[in-house]
């Protein structure tokens, strides 16, 4: 398995993500449970192991791995019925590992089920 540098992973964030999601912008200073869900992941190394596994090996989408870990440990966390905040958060995991973690790929799938009412999700690989 890849060895991931997750220090100064928010501030790589922060410093490109307008930059490529313009259309996402706002999300980085959006209180919402979403986008502080986001970052309250990136802070935490065993979750991001997972999402990173998950991803790798299994080709599940981070933002599917994301949301099952939160549905579990918040289960009244509002599902999504805004677009904009779909593609949001689909954008902040694009961003990490397309442009943070260098990914060549992304390859859109469709999620089991519709958790938190998000439809579909993209898994990454190095090619």
């Amino acid at each position: 398995m890849n060895t991931y540098d997750l220090d100064g992973l928010e501030e790589k964030i922060l410093e490109g993500f307008s930059y490529v999601y313009r259309a996402n912008t706002g999300f980085l200073t959006l209180d919402n449970p979403y986008q502080q869900r986001c970052f309250e992941a990136i802070r935490d190394p065993e979750l991001m192991s997972h999402i990173i596994f998950n991803n790798d090996y299994l080709k599940i989408p981070p933002v599917y791995t994301f949301l099952c870990y939160y549905a579990d440990k918040e289960p009244g966390l509002e599902p999504v019925d805004d677009p904009w905040l779909k593609k949001s958060v689909g954008a902040f995991w694009g961003y990490v590992f397309r442009k943070v973690f260098k990914y060549d790929n992304s390859h859109n799938t469709l999620l089991p089920g519709k958790k938190l009412k998000f439809r579909s999700a993209s898994y990454f690989t190095r090619d």
